[in-house]
């Protein structure tokens, strides 16, 4: 479902925020457990608002709300047709204290989403439950505005990667 966004009162987009988190995390987070990661980090910087993370565990992603801009307000990411038409107008590359991610801190970010908001089967290291290294699931990586900002590539579930957060 791809969603309608908030207006104001003159019809104008009121635009959401949208983050990477800057704290790492291994496979084993489990799906649940991403709204609270997304929700404790927007907490922690002082942001507010609801935040629901970008990742599924064998089930299509459904979309509401937007259009998104980084937290910052330096620039906007997209909305809902965006994120499920791999077209994002700006990678998801700020943390959630609205910083840039640094340079070799890792780019890899979890979703087990195939682009276009796709299932990626067996692909999300066991529900989001494992860090056994013979599991994998799927990343994006942050810096993409194409179909890789969602799926790039299996990653060991031993390994951390980040994950994306959008406010809803």
């Amino acid at each position: 479902m791809l969603g309608n966004f908030d207006t104001d009162d003159a019809g104008n987009p009121v635009f959401k925020r949208a983050f990477v988190t800057s704290q790492l995390f291994q496979g084993n987070f489990a799906q649940l457990d991403a709204f609270t990661i997304c929700n404790q980090a927007a907490t922690q910087a002082g942001l507010g608002g609801g935040w629901k993370p970008w990742v599924s565990a064998g089930v299509k992603l459904s979309c509401e709300g937007g259009p998104w801009q980084l937290v910052d307000a330096s620039t906007q990411v997209g909305s809902c047709a965006d994120l499920f038409n791999n077209t994002l107008l700006h990678p998801i590359d700020v943390t959630e204290f609205g910083k840039p991610v640094p340079s070799g801190t890792g780019f890899a970010v979890w979703t087990g989403v195939a682009s276009k908001g796709g299932v990626a089967h067996k692909s999300n290291c066991d529900g989001w439950k494992t860090t056994d290294a013979s599991d994998e699931g799927l990343v994006g990586v942050l810096h993409a505005v194409d179909a890789t900002w969602t799926e790039k590539l299996l990653f060991r579930c031993d390994k951390e990667a980040r994950v994306y957060c959008f406010e809803q």
